[in-house]
């Protein structure tokens, strides 16, 4: 599912730019949302460093400890789909696009 934000180009665009570093990880996931989309689960994506996540989708910046940020999104951690800035970039090539490639 793909929706109107700009979340996997923004989170996509962030990984490249943090290449060199190895605890980053390009996260893909369904949050439950808030606001407009409040209680429907949704296909996202963001970026995690070590226990931190920079979300910067639609002109936002969140920067929260992933915990919080599990737990306001109502995000299972097992069904994230964590991948490596190389990995990232490959995928990228590949499918000439941002995602979301695969959602558990």
């Amino acid at each position: 599912m793909k929706g109107n934000g700009d979340c996997f180009e923004v989170a996509g665009n962030l990984i490249v730019n943090l290449k060199d570093c190895k605890e980053c990880y390009l996260c893909h996931g369904e949050p439950i949302g808030q606001g407009e989309i409040k209680d429907i689960k949704h296909a996202h994506a963001w970026i995690e460093i070590n226990d931190v996540v920079i979300d910067l989708s639609n002109g936002k910046k969140f920067v929260f400890p992933k915990d919080y940020y599990y737990s306001i999104g109502k995000i299972k951690e097992k069904e994230v789909i964590r991948y490596t800035p190389l990995e990232a970039m490959k995928k990228m090539l590949e499918t000439m696009n941002f995602g979301p490639w695969v959602i558990k």
